[in-house]
């Protein structure tokens, strides 16, 4: 049995297409591929920035959780919030996402040592 493979046109290989428009080649194939698959419409999408991290899908619970009882520290926000998605998130990262819900840390000062108790 003898298969025959069409091949494309030297001038549309991507690898061509790819040095005329400074694209590479894989980006060409995807979008031909794109095109053959789902039509025009699927190369005129923008689906950039539209992906959600786990946290943020689980916004609703992690903040409802910190209302109700609010960490000490951003270490205890990251074990809650560990334990509510079964994601772990670096104390710099889970501080921005609670600040970007509008949540905020307050400085807390000591217990003097010398306080006068009898008044």
């Amino acid at each position: 049995m003898l298969f025959i493979q069409k091949q494309l046109p030297a001038f549309l290989m991507p690898m061509y297409l790819g040095t005329i428009v400074r694209v590479h080649c894989n980006s060409i194939r995807q979008w031909i591929n794109d095109y053959l698959a789902y039509g025009l419409d699927s190369l005129l999408q923008i689906n950039y920035g539209t992906n959600t991290s786990i946290p943020e899908q689980q916004a609703g619970s992690i903040m409802e959780s910190f209302t109700t009882q609010p960490p000490r520290s951003i270490s205890e926000a990251a074990l809650r919030a560990k334990a509510l998605t079964g994601v772990e998130r670096s104390p710099t990262r889970l501080r921005t996402f609670i600040k970007r819900h509008q949540f905020r840390f307050f400085k807390t000062g000591h217990i003097p040592a010398k306080v006068n108790t009898t008044q």
